[in-house]
């Protein structure tokens, strides 16, 4: 058997370093069709996603942006406090990609119509991260679309809205997560999708 040519020998050690760079500059650059499914990591994708109109005070402020919706339990026990501090320093982990990322509560309302959460309550929920946005649940449109995509996520009934919902920066609510979901799981979604759209 002859030996391979020195010429030949380094132009096969060279293809098993180039190729693998090649096959990945073009899946990255779109040159195959080969692009990868977004799976989230515990939430559900909504499908068709459910469109948002923004109130005119909210929509300076969450137009353009990733927003993360919690709607809060009534009341707000340490579970729900707990939950918050997750949310907090789930915004708080985008670091520069922070400003691309809105939180936003809804305040439920009990069946008077009467506010639930006290103003200490409110205080406390600043306290806890200054950046929350607060809005009341009134039963408005808002809330509606919210109920809605819940509906559509766990394909039951629901007369309240509590949960924690993801609205593209479009304004279209494309994912629920219960509302004992773990933040770190919600982080693993934003991390991605921030990164690719």
């Amino acid at each position: 058997m002859k030996p391979l040519r020195p010429r030949l020998l380094l132009l096969g050690i060279a293809g098993v370093f180039f190729v693998p760079l090649l096959l990945a500059w073009l899946v990255m650059t779109e040159a195959i069709g080969i692009v990868p499914e977004f799976r989230p990591a515990q939430g559900v994708l909504l499908q068709p996603v459910i469109p948002v109109m923004w109130p005119a005070e909210h929509k300076n402020r969450f137009q353009g942006r990733w927003v993360i919706v919690f709607a809060l339990p009534a009341p707000c026990e340490d579970a729900c406090k707990s939950q918050l501090v997750g949310l907090r320093q789930l915004h708080i982990a985008q670091g520069r990609k922070q400003s691309r990322v809105r939180l936003l509560l809804i305040m439920p309302l009990d069946q008077m119509g009467v506010h639930s959460a006290e103003q200490s309550d409110r205080e406390e929920f600043l306290r806890i991260y200054p950046l929350f946005e607060l809005a009341k649940d009134v039963g408005g449109d808002l809330s509606a679309r919210l109920r809605r995509s819940k509906h559509q996520a766990v394909e039951r009934e629901f007369e309240t809205v509590e949960g924690i919902y993801l609205i593209d920066p479009q304004g279209r609510i494309i994912m629920y997560y219960d509302h004992h979901t773990d933040p770190n799981g919600i982080h693993e979604d934003l991390r991605r999708l921030l990164k690719h759209l």
